[in-house]
């Protein structure tokens, strides 16, 4: 009952203010008392949020948490050496404030980085301090760039709707439980997101990525790019394919048919992930280049939205992108009573796949929002046609 309850509050402190945006803007608008109560409720809302997540990084300082903060830091450590990253050994030579699990020396220690090489510039600035100065300064990072990605979607979606609508995305952000545990695991997601301002410019995406992949190269020597190019799969242990925070595609399969993950290679061959992988991805291309409609917006979220169900080592936390679909249901204002309803729900939907269980059935969420999104990227004709806007 105690979960059931917990999960009801997390659920109203979201949906509430949304209802109110979608249904009550134009009355909150004209009404100072009415608009004074809600930013105040969104203000202590936002800053109730922020202040347990200081709690936690305060809790933490002394002695940061092994997921995921000191496999980042010996990453730095690792690399300012001027060792191969990609070698295990070298991470074995990494003095350690603390002796870690087995799990984690399974996973890290004796697996070595597991990202291209231009990845480790985001690692390298931990190594001039110590673990704890590290950690404090990575979070705090983490909050600023957590504050851009909140003030980069509302300029995106919600900029016309004035003040109220900034701290409604606060909320909307704040309140996401993949936003928590980014903190709680001192994650890198923000930095992915804070690029949603720019995500259609794919080509200066891949120019980017060009680049940094020359500059690694400089940086690091070519026979660290040339490790991660014989090794670009890390040999992991199985469990992190059936561990509750993998909420990709391939996870699920095997938790739901119990099967026992073998390595990377037997694992990613299993059918049944094949299979409706194939079926997703030849949905998705349909949908985008297939059917003539300009639905853009939708078009690109179906594509992200179809990485996050199929990419084999999503985590939860990945899935703080779940802040752009609901952002842009928030914006659909000129959608009549219906739509703005369906609206709701799909916002509400979204929030309560993601925190059911704890965060376990955040892949039933992302598959959601996919089918949502897929939906609306392969109307043809105008939303009226659908019934969410008055005909004109």
């Amino acid at each position: 009952m105690e979960e059931e309850i917990k999960l009801i509050l997390k659920l109203a402190i979201v949906v509430v203010p949304v209802a109110a945006f979608l249904f009550f803007t134009s009355r909150i608008k004209k009404s100072s008392l009415l608009k004074i109560l809600v930013s105040l409720y969104l203000v202590s809302v936002a800053g109730g949020i922020l202040i347990s997540f200081g709690k936690d990084i305060y809790e933490s300082y002394r002695r940061p948490r092994q997921w995921d903060f000191l496999s980042f830091w010996m990453n730095g450590k690792v690399a300012v050496s001027g060792a191969n990253f990609y070698i295990p050994e070298n991470y074995h030579k990494v003095p350690l404030p603390y002796a870690p699990s087995d799990e984690f020396q399974k996973e890290i220690i004796d697996v070595g980085f597991w990202y291209p090489p231009f990845s480790m510039f985001l690692f390298l600035p931990l190594a001039l301090f110590n673990v704890s100065g590290a950690y404090l300064f990575w979070q705090i990072l983490n909050l600023l760039l957590c504050l851009a990605c909140i003030n980069g979607v509302w300029h995106l979606f919600l900029k016309d709707h004035g003040l109220l609508s900034l701290l409604l995305v606060a909320v909307l952000m704040l309140g996401l439980g993949p936003t928590r545990s980014t903190f709680s695991y001192a994650q890198t997601n923000f930095w992915t997101l804070l690029l949603a301002g720019k995500w259609k410019a794919l080509t200066a995406g891949i120019l980017t990525l060009m680049i940094l992949a020359a500059l690694s190269v400089l940086a690091f020597g070519p026979d660290v790019f040339v490790s991660y190019l014989n090794n670009p799969a890390p040999d992991v242990p199985s469990w992190n394919y059936t561990e509750t925070t993998n909420q990709s595609l391939l996870s699920t399969i095997l938790r739901l048919s119990h099967q026992q993950a073998g390595g990377a290679e037997s694992v990613l061959l299993n059918p049944w992930y094949i299979g409706i992988s194939l079926l997703l991805t030849v949905v998705t291309v349909f949908v985008v280049f297939g059917n003539g409609s300009d639905n853009d917006d939708w078009r690109i979220l179906s594509v992200l939205f179809l990485a996050l169900i199929v990419y084999p080592g999503n985590q939860y936390f990945y899935s703080v992108f779940l802040i752009v679909p609901v952002a842009l249901f928030v914006q659909q204002l000129d959608w009549n009573a219906k739509g703005r309803m369906v609206a709701f729900l799909m916002v509400f939907f979204a929030y309560f796949l993601s925190e059911l269980k704890g965060g376990a059935c955040m892949f039933y969420a992302n598959l959601f929002v996919w089918l949502v999104c897929v939906a609306l990227a392969a109307r043809i004709g105008p939303l009226s046609k659908l019934g969410l806007v008055d005909e004109m």
